[in-house]
């Protein structure tokens, strides 16, 4: 590793420590390390981490190895997770002409925080989704269709529409749930070469059992 690979690598390792808001102190502590010198060198480009120390620095910081050596590219899509969705939002945000710090206003946090979002190197919670949905105007589920992570099959009546497409198989199952005979299985082979999971399956059956309990309750109340 040349000296500025050396130096990329340590500005990424430095990115990813402060969007998880660590100290280079706690950092040093989580790595059991007992120094923080050796987090300072790695971040300086002076050091390299070994490969066990790379692996747990990747694990705590929630990035990849392959990110903190400047094996991937942070703008394009990898394979799915994080670092898709990051992408998927440096696209969308394009789309729309804003920049990072007028995204960021939006929905209250920092540029440097969107830049983390979209270089995958700071994980996004529920709320803060939800709140950059409400701003490119679209559900998550088809936020993701767009950008080709939607991974469920839609029967080709809904025309690639993946809200339609949710919004019927919620109401079905609703219908389900009103109807304690109703079967499962029955369910399931109403959705045109859709499979169930076993365990969503289950999930159904419980809820309906749930519904059935509830019903009795109110009876006898």
């Amino acid at each position: 590793m040349n000296a500025y690979e050396k130096k990329m690598m340590g500005l990424r390792i430095k990115q990813a420590r402060e969007a998880k808001g660590l100290t280079q102190d706690e950092l040093a502590e989580k790595l059991k390390i007992k120094s923080r010198v050796s987090i300072s060198n790695y971040e300086a480009g002076r050091s390299v981490p070994p490969g066990d120390v790379l692996r747990d620095l990747a694990d705590i910081l929630n990035t990849s190895t392959d990110y903190l050596l400047g094996r991937d590219k942070p703008f394009e899509p990898i394979s799915t997770g994080e670092r898709d969705i990051g992408w998927a939002i440096r696209e969308e945000r394009q789309a729309f002409g804003l920049t990072q710090k007028e995204l960021g206003d939006l929905i209250g946090v920092s540029q440097k925080q969107i830049s983390n979002y979209e270089l995958g190197v700071s994980p996004i919670d529920e709320l803060t989704l939800e709140k950059l949905m409400r701003v490119f105007n679209t559900s998550y589920p088809a936020f993701l269709n767009k950008y080709n992570m939607w991974d469920e099959y839609i029967p080709p009546e809904f025309d690639g529409d993946v809200d339609k497409y949710l919004a019927f198989k919620k109401a079905e199952a609703e219908d389900a749930m009103r109807d304690p005979g109703y079967d499962i299985q029955t369910l399931a082979a109403h959705h045109d070469g859709e499979d169930w999971t076993p365990e969503e399956l289950e999930e159904i059956e419980r809820f309906k059992e749930f519904v059935r309990m509830r019903r009795k309750m109110k009876d006898q109340g």
